[in-house]
């Protein structure tokens, strides 16, 4: 489908390049006629114009709202046969491995989050979060940072609340999803992968 689509454009825009063509290849051989008026307005859409057909109002309107979540959990394993993944396991059955004494690594996570309300409550993914020492909540300036807290988590939802010590926040207008429809425009503003805002 997307293949025919592209062909149709591709033919629409190359009969519109020959047909302005032929009008000037005309008026250049015919004497009498002139090249024809074109109609440009080169002023910046209307704003009522722009909200309907860009997505750059509600990125400017929402994204304030959006935060990057930064978790470290302490994790603590050994070294030994049992450690080992299963696929590398029976590669050491002959040889038996020394656990060692159990040791303390850092795990961190990284993830997005959107601000509820001015107070400071975060809607976040419970898998971000959960079982955390240390949590850190970052604006899209990059610099504003504030430790949090959890709230709540339901590992079956993947849903967390996280809160900051902070007031005025600039805080998510919530909708009501059943009014959505088919065509409707719809965004994802975070941080995947720690790659920025």
């Amino acid at each position: 489908m997307k293949r025919i689509y592209m062909k149709r454009a591709k033919a629409f825009v190359v009969l519109s390049a020959s047909a302005l063509v032929a009008i000037a290849l005309y008026a250049k051989t015919d004497g009498k006629r002139d090249l024809p008026n074109l109609k440009v307005d080169e002023t910046p859409l209307k704003a009522s114009i722009k909200q309907a057909t860009s997505l750059a109002p509600m990125i400017k309107e929402t994204s304030p709202s959006v935060v990057s979540i930064f978790s470290k959990r302490k994790v603590e394993f050994t070294h030994g046969n049992m450690d080992l993944n299963p696929f590398f396991r029976r590669f050491f059955e002959e040889q038996e491995i020394q656990p060692r004494s159990p040791r303390n690594r850092e795990s961190e996570g990284v993830g997005s989050g959107v601000i509820v309300s001015s107070d400071g409550y975060i809607l976040t993914n419970s898998h971000v979060v959960e079982n955390s020492d240390e949590i850190e909540v970052q604006f899209s300036d990059g610099r504003t940072k504030y430790k949090a807290e959890i709230i709540g988590t339901d590992p079956n939802s993947d849903v967390a609340v996280i809160k900051i010590d902070a007031t005025d926040l600039p805080a998510i207008t919530m909708g009501d999803s059943a009014h959505l429809e088919v065509g409707d425009a719809v965004l994802a503003i975070g941080n995947p992968m720690n790659v920025g805002h």
